[in-house]
């Protein structure tokens, strides 16, 4: 939506729509009466001047739409020819854009604008036939872009896999063979600078997918929750156990927990420092919601935090001293901004039900754990992909609907200076896929890998999200 900022004219022009009204040579008059007259009938041509004065007040702003191109999609070009409507109820003489004139035609304005990388604000500013004055502004998204199928693939299809980067390279841990099936123990790797992933020798002591991928400040990536099939129909799918994997040793070793133990999958991690501790936070997810002697299977909002040391994890809350969110999601994500809050996305289908969540989620604040409401996804869905995007960003691939068989295709970039999204245009994912992973490999590619299929199949095929340069 348009931010907007008016500003009612003061000084001569007020002076003109008096004098407008009781004539020419009414302001002298009505100054003499003023002076000769303190009673009734000075009140009564205050009251009357008032009047006169009212209907030239600013009533309503003029209403300023972008035409073309379409602002709320990404913008291919660099250079871009704006056409803009503007309506006011007075005479409009001058359409400014960004402080140059733009050109009249007809009942439009248009001008030419040279977009930078990212981010730009357009500043439009419209000015009456008596120098009344309007600002507003805008915002257009400038990213060059492609889909390349010139990624390495996966030696074999995964979806509801994990990914994270270490030294020995992209590590992508377990998932499934097809959308419902049961999860595998297989870790791949994509060696720094390689163009294919590798199988890799250790395997999961507890086959798993829905699960998450923790690195920590060591090196080694901590697997938290999961299920021993991608669609868990009871709480005794979920996997209760957290492993601790050391690329470099190619071993995974069990890792204890005190407390609660973790029964959830299709949820997000994400590690802090609290007190020079270490410690993990799990959100949402598909869970066991009573923790007692009659287990449910339901959607999770609870945010548990886990101490961990000396490999091994202790639970700070359980079930019943763990904050509470309001929104129950799983197959969402959490992204970090570059300002430290991080960006939760995602939506629970439940029949024809939609519970859609969208909001900057902050622990380090003065007062504890902030929760800020953030613009929903233009497209519903779950299970998506997100990585974050130069000047403060992020992106969306993929995901689904209330079923399997409904893919969302159209991706997403939200802008947190902007506190929108913008549509990725026509040039699409080449593979409609869901329960798959997104990672930033440099500044300029994200690699999209696995995921399934319309028909619940995995795909090995990857492809990168990359970021041109303008010619």
């Amino acid at each position: 939506m348009m931010s907007r900022l008016c500003r009612r004219r003061t000084g001569k022009a007020s002076d003109r729509r008096i004098g407008s009204c009781l004539g020419s040579k009414a302001l002298p008059n009505v100054h003499a009466l003023f002076v000769r007259h303190t009673g009734v009938l000075g009140v009564l041509l205050a009251m009357i001047a008032g009047a006169c004065d009212r209907p030239f007040v600013d009533q309503a702003p003029p209403h300023i739409e972008f035409l073309e191109p379409d602002l709320g999609e990404v913008q291919i070009d660099q250079v871009v020819h704006l056409s803009i409507s503007a309506t006011w109820f007075r005479s409009i003489r001058t359409v400014r854009l960004n402080g140059m004139e733009a050109t009249r035609a007809g009942d439009q304005w248009e001008a030419r604008v040279i977009l930078n990388r990212g981010l730009n604000q357009l500043d439009v500013e419209v000015i009456g036939a008596d120098d009344e004055y309007f600002a507003a502004k805008e915002y257009a998204l400038h990213f060059p872009f492609a889909f390349t199928q010139n990624a390495p693939d996966l030696p074999e299809g995964r979806g509801g896999h994990s990914a994270a980067y270490t030294r020995a390279g992209l590590l992508i841990v377990g998932g499934a063979r097809r959308a419902g099936g049961a999860a595998q123990p297989d870790v791949y790797v994509l060696p720094p600078g390689g163009n294919r992933f590798v199988t890799r020798s250790g395997r999961l002591h507890y086959a798993r997918s829905g699960h998450t991928a923790t690195r920590l400040p060591d090196g080694r990536v901590l697997i938290l929750g999961g299920s021993r099939v991608d669609n868990p129909a009871s709480v005794e799918d979920l996997i209760e156990y957290a492993e601790l994997y050391d690329p470099e040793a190619d071993s995974f070793i069990v890792v204890p927990v005190e407390g609660q133990p973790i029964r959830r999958t299709l949820h997000t991690a994400k590690r802090r420092t609290v007190d020079e501790e270490l410690v993990v936070d799990l959100y949402g997810g598909r869970g066991d919601t009573r923790y007692g002697s009659d287990p449910f299977l339901g959607v999770r909002r609870d945010l548990r935090t886990f101490a961990f040391r000396d490999d091994s994890l202790f639970a700070r809350n359980g079930i019943d001293s763990a904050p509470y969110l309001d929104d129950a999601i799983f197959g969402h994500t959490a992204t970090q901004l570059n300002r430290g809050p991080y960006l939760v996305l995602g939506t629970h289908f439940d029949g024809a039900f939609i519970d859609a969540a969208s909001f900057l989620l902050e622990h380090d604040t003065p007062t504890g754990l902030q929760i800020t409401p953030a613009p929903t996804m233009l497209t519903a869905r779950t299970r998506h992909a997100a990585a974050t995007l130069p000047g403060n960003m992020v992106v969306i691939f993929g995901g689904r609907q209330g079923t399997p068989r409904n893919i969302v295709v159209q991706a997403e970039i939200y802008s947190d200076e902007a506190r929108r999204f913008f549509r990725v245009p026509s040039l699409r994912p080449i593979v409609r896929r869901f329960g798959h992973t997104a990672t930033n490999s440099s500044s300029q590619r994200i690699l999209l890998v696995g995921g399934f299929g319309l028909d619940g199949t995995s795909y090995s095929a990857s492809e990168f999200f990359r970021i041109d340069r303008d010619n």
